[in-house]
């Protein structure tokens, strides 16, 4: 069974040379079944560059079975991913404990 993993992002911006090395560092974190949480509270900006590696990361993990979430957006993020249509593409929550929540049988 692959392991559960909250990833926080420390930088205050998914800009410029920042995406390169988050984009590396997630593609080593994608593993089959595994549910990847990006807890991105610090992070104040992100650009089209930036978004682009967390639609990569989420389209990679879904096709080995896994799924990415992210948490803690600031506002001004939450908007501009709003504008960007992500969360059609990519689960976001609150916190963590949502995010790893399982929905109540219907």
């Amino acid at each position: 069974m692959t392991a559960d993993i909250i990833f926080v992002i420390r930088t205050a911006s998914l800009r410029g040379a920042a995406i390169e090395a988050l984009r590396r560092e997630l593609r080593g974190l994608i593993a089959p079944g595994r549910r990847l949480i990006l807890h991105m509270a610090g992070v104040e900006q992100v650009d089209t560059r930036g978004a682009a590696v967390l639609l990569e990361v989420a389209r990679r993990i879904q096709e080995v079975g896994g799924t990415l979430k992210l948490v803690g957006l600031e506002k001004k993020v939450s908007a501009f991913f709003e504008l960007l249509r992500l969360p059609m593409a990519i689960d976001i929550h609150g916190t963590s404990s949502d995010a790893f929540a399982i929905p109540a049988a219907a």
